[in-house]
């Protein structure tokens, strides 16, 4: 969960990139709003599309995916929304447009101003033709998880840039946990700018790497809709594909709870890429 600290409030189910990363780079709350990006509401449809990962002839990736939001389920997440081919699209598309407010946040120090525009990717952005993305929640929670997975090498759809676009990911998140781990923000807003402080820590989950950041609103910020976020992202390569699962809301997010569940969801994952999937 993004899985950017830098997007306006109420951003919605289906977020785009890694839901953590979007965050930060734009500003946004962690509750989803009704619509998804496409336009197409589905805020009541509990389930869509997870039974179709559960296929016995679906990719891998897929497989890995609906593994995941099984063990999210056990965990009581029980709203869960699969991406169609239409909002990756459009997530995409909307990533690109972001970097413009990206690059328009001040960020101090400076040094760090090219590690928070780069938080903002996650599989999702990968240049993949295999991607799938899950996004998950429920009634007791204030915020929203997800699970995404893109293939890295031409067996599994991944273009020539994929594998470097996740080691790049991943030298960001090695830069956001050292040299920037504390960060003040100034964001765009309209006619206003927000103002946060930002702290990034890594995490060691038992697989791949973890980072666990916090907004905290700075000055008025407070009374513009600025709203103190936390969120946990783990990331890893298995069997040429790149996996993200993360968490997005209030402080609960840094408990030993959350990052336990995260850890079981990846796992989860990993193993239902691996064929290990109940239907």
């Amino acid at each position: 969960m993004a899985t950017t600290p830098i997007a306006p409030a109420n951003a919605p189910t289906l977020l785009g990139v890694s839901l953590a990363g979007l965050m930060v780079v734009t500003g946004c709350s962690s509750e989803p709003a009704d619509p998804d990006p496409s336009g197409t509401e589905v805020a009541t449809d509990a389930h869509r599309g997870v039974e179709a990962l559960l296929d016995p002839q679906a990719r891998p990736d897929q497989h890995g995916v609906g593994a995941g939001a099984q063990r999210a389920a056990s965990f009581g997440f029980d709203r869960q929304i699969v991406a169609t081919d239409d909002e990756i699209s459009t997530a995409r598309d909307e990533a690109n447009e972001r970097q413009d407010q990206a690059e328009a946040t001040q960020v101090s120090p400076s040094s760090c101003q090219q590690a928070i525009a780069k938080m903002d990717w996650s599989p999702l952005l990968a240049d993949s033709e295999q991607i799938t993305r899950l996004d998950f929640g429920t009634e007791t929670f204030n915020g929203a998880g997800t699970i995404e997975i893109a293939g890295l090498d031409a067996e599994r759809g991944g273009g020539a840039q994929a594998q470097e676009q996740l080691d790049a990911y991943q030298a960001t998140v090695e830069e956001l946990t050292g040299d920037c781990s504390e960060v003040d923000l100034d964001i765009p807003s309209g006619e206003s700018t927000l103002t946060y402080t930002m702290r990034s820590e890594a995490v060691e989950p038992d697989q791949g790497s973890g980072l666990l950041w916090s907004r905290v609103p700075r000055g008025s910020a407070t009374q513009q809709h600025g709203e103190a976020v936390t969120a946990l992202v783990l990331t890893t390569e298995h069997d040429g594909y790149a996996v993200m699962v993360s968490f997005a809301g209030d402080s609960e997010v840094s408990s030993e709870e959350f990052r336990t569940m995260a850890d079981e969801i990846l796992e989860a994952t990993l193993s239902g890429i691996d064929g290990e999937v109940n239907s």
